[in-house]
């Protein structure tokens, strides 16, 4: 218990040491010990009187203190003078000068953001107060009945005055209102009856003040519109206005005609209560509700034009029956019916439809009109519906405005072909579903492509085919180890540094009409890599095509991938595209190059694959020699048949270890069998193969095969060539 009864002695102690009530020079502080700040509070022994000087900081038991507020009351019914407050003070108590009855004028610091409830209430001889800019907020009757107050400046940063605020300051003739006011409370302005000028800086601020009452807004004492002191009697309200709020112009008799911006969507109540000289309004066509009293009492108005096309909302008091009787209702023609048949409109005596101005609404698809209509201006527009066409992509249409302007009006679209992705053996494909065509857009192998890429000509999807006939802009950019690529004869064109960063060796293209974009290849490529283009098209690459870039050019042959027995091929070398022939004259093999002209029909150029019994034979039908190779990697002739390794692949036939960099071939030309009157079909090691007869070269039977050439008929009637090594 004794520990309890400590700790609540010393709670209590600490609490008077940070807090302690000091008079210095008659003004009695409150400190705050940790804070090292002090406020100027009520002083009970010692009545405040006359001009009172607040220091900008204390002394007190030799530490200096900041005084930076006024306390609730401090000077209550105090008979000061004058006031004067140091830059320090940052606020200002409630009713802290409240009934200072002799206190003439006030200068409020410049740091103070609030005047406070009551704050200078009932200061009745008050004459002259200056409000700092940075000041938000004039609270609930901060300035009540201070009878001698004549004129006021409210700075652009007060966004609010509360209820009362000036009320009963009846000696006030003069008011300059913020241009930040959002809201004035109930009363604020009430019994100001000597006020006759009220500047308002901005009109479009001040449409849209939420006023809590008519004696909230000070224009119902002077009944006078001035902006920036120049009187308005035509009053257009601006275009950034979005609504007119409450008692906005209430009682403004000066004014004689209102026109509403486009973009005002509400008129509030009493808006423009008592406007008895306005004679002509126009509303706004966006305008949807109008208040209750908003245009009662407007006993001038001859003319009331509504643009709306849509009728606004309205209670039944909105208008009254004078101005019902007296004024034209001009209303859109198109909502002539809609005005007509709805209260408060339809009780008007005289309701015309307007004559408003019309322009063109076009719709354009692809440069090609669409579709297009005339409307009124402010008319709703009904977006057209979005076309259709089979196989393509419709891109919507631009923007469409929710009403007619004042001007026509283009709306465009487009169609795009209906397109689906695909990625197949790392490349990235566009299919565009219409024309049944794809596009190269990319790939999706890890840092590139490496070493040879063969493009094919046509993808699968979905069991639907796809001709790949575009490469697309930097589909194989980048991709550095990639030293050869392949380009099939689908493709016609190919985009902007599609093979861009490619330190390409070799380039194989099928089709010498494809179009190339100037940068398609890196100028490394167009300098130094080489381009092999079909035979006999070197015209149509360098002189019609877009293949001239290219310094290095070689003409080859459309290889074939048909290994079948029944056919004769002409033979290159796959590494320099050289072609291997037979060479009569020194009766050896022989390499020409790609430049040299090659006579595919003579038959020492001509080579025959036999497959017999699991093996393969490689025979030139000029020479009449098959061919085989040597263990120095050499291919040389020979009249016995020797079985040879050959891998069938992609683009050819292998002879030998590939891996060796042994002689590598590829077929090209397919020639047919019976144009060549030497080609054989089969080789055999000297059984009968189910044969039923055998002849010499010039048609003598034999009983048996003889070393060579025979011709031999087997026992479903078929004749054929072959060659016997003997028993």
């Amino acid at each position: 218990m004794k520990r309890i009864y400590l700790l609540t002695i010393i709670f209590f102690i600490s609490l008077m040491v940070r807090a302690i009530n000091v008079e210095i020079d008659g003004i009695m502080y409150n400190i705050n010990v940790k804070t090292g700040l002090t406020e100027v509070v009520a002083n009970p022994s010692h009545q405040y009187k006359g001009d009172i000087v607040i220091p900008e900081a204390i002394t007190y038991e030799g530490k200096q203190y900041t005084v930076t507020a006024i306390g609730e009351s401090a000077f209550f019914q105090r008979d000061i003078t004058s006031i004067t407050f140091p830059n320090s003070i940052t606020s200002v108590g409630r009713a802290a000068f409240y009934c200072c009855s002799l206190l003439g004028s006030v200068v409020l610091p410049e740091k103070v953001t609030v005047i406070g409830d009551m704050l200078f209430a009932n200061c009745t001889s008050l004459r002259r107060v200056v409000i700092p800019e940075g000041l938000t907020l004039i609270d609930n009757s901060a300035f009540n009945s201070c009878y001698s107050l004549d004129s006021l400046i409210i700075p652009n940063s007060v966004t609010r005055i509360e209820d009362w605020a000036f009320a009963l300051c009846k000696g006030l003739t003069y008011v300059e209102m913020s241009r930040g006011l959002t809201y004035v409370g109930r009363g604020a302005f009430g019994d100001c009856s000597a006020l006759n000028t009220v500047i308002i800086p901005d009109l479009s601020s001040w449409s849209m003040i939420n006023f809590g009452d008519y004696n909230s807004n000070p224009l119902t004492t002077t009944k006078t519109l001035k902006i920036n002191n120049e009187e308005i009697r035509d009053l257009v309200i601006p275009d950034d206005v979005t609504y007119i709020g409450d008692y906005a112009f209430r009682g403004c008799t000066n004014i004689t005609s209102v026109t509403m911006g486009e973009n005002v969507t509400k008129i509030g109540t009493s808006a423009f209560y008592g406007c008895k000289n306005c004679a002509s309004i126009t509303i706004g066509e966006n305008v949807t509700s109008i208040g209750s009293w908003a245009f009662y009492g407007c006993s001038a108005m001859t003319s009331l034009t509504s643009l709306p096309r849509k009728v606004p909302s309205t209670t039944s008091n909105s208008f009254d029956s004078a101005i019902k009787d007296q004024a034209i209702l001009y209303v859109p023609s198109a909502a002539l019916e809609a005005y007509s048949s709805k209260a408060p409109w339809s009780d008007f005596y005289d309701i015309v439809a307007l004559n408003i101005p019309k322009h063109q609404l076009a719709y354009y698809v692809d440069d090609a009109l669409y579709k297009s209509f005339t409307l009124e201006e402010g008319e709703y527009i009904t977006p057209e519906p979005a076309p259709e066409k089979e196989g393509y992509t419709f891109s919507g249409w631009s923007e469409i405005p929710e009403r007619m302007p004042k001007h026509d009006v283009t709306v465009t679209g487009s169609f795009t072909l209906t397109s689906e992705q695909l990625a197949l053996d790392g490349i990235q494909y566009t299919l565009w579903v219409k024309e049944k065509t794809a596009e190269i857009v990319g790939f999706d192998v890890t840092d590139g492509f490496t070493g040879q890429v063969s493009i094919p000509s046509t993808v699968t999807k979905d069991g639907t085919s796809f001709d790949v006939t575009r490469i697309g802009d930097s589909a194989f950019s980048k991709c550095e180890n990639l030293t050869s690529v392949t380009i099939p004869e689908s493709i016609s064109f190919i985009g902007e540094s599609a093979f861009s960063g490619c330190m390409l060796e070799n380039i194989f293209v099928k089709n010498t009409a494809t179009h190339l974009n100037e940068r398609s290849f890196s100028p490394a490529s167009y300098n130094h890599t080489m381009l092999y283009i079909p035979k006999d098209s070197w015209s149509d690459a360098v002189y019609h095509g877009d293949f001239w870039r290219f310094i290095n050019i070689r003409e080859t042959v459309t290889s074939s991938v048909d290994l079948s027995s029944k056919q004769a091929y002409t033979l290159m070398r796959a590494n320099t595209f050289n072609y291997i022939v037979y060479d009569a004259v020194n009766d050896t093999t022989a390499i020409r190059d790609t430049y040299y002209q090659v006579d595919e029909n003579s038959e020492n150029n001509c080579w025959q694959i036999i497959e017999e019994d699991g093996k393969n034979y490689l025979y030139n039908i000029g020479a009449k020699k098959f061919a085989q190779l040597n263990a120095d990697g050499l291919l040389k002739l020979t009249s016995a048949p020797v079985a040879i390794t050959i891998e069938n692949g992609k683009n050819g036939i292998a002879l030998g270890d590939d891996n060796q960099n042994q002689w590598i071939f590829v077929l090209n030309d397919k020639i047919s069998v019976a144009d060549i009157n030497l080609g054989i079909e089969s080789v055999t090691n000297g059984s009968s193969c189910a044969i039923d007869q055998y002849y010499s070269i010039n048609g003598v039977k034999n009983k048996n095969p003889r070393t060579g050439l025979n011709i031999v008929r087997t026992k479903n009637g078929k004749t054929r060539k072959v060659i016997s090594k003997g028993y």
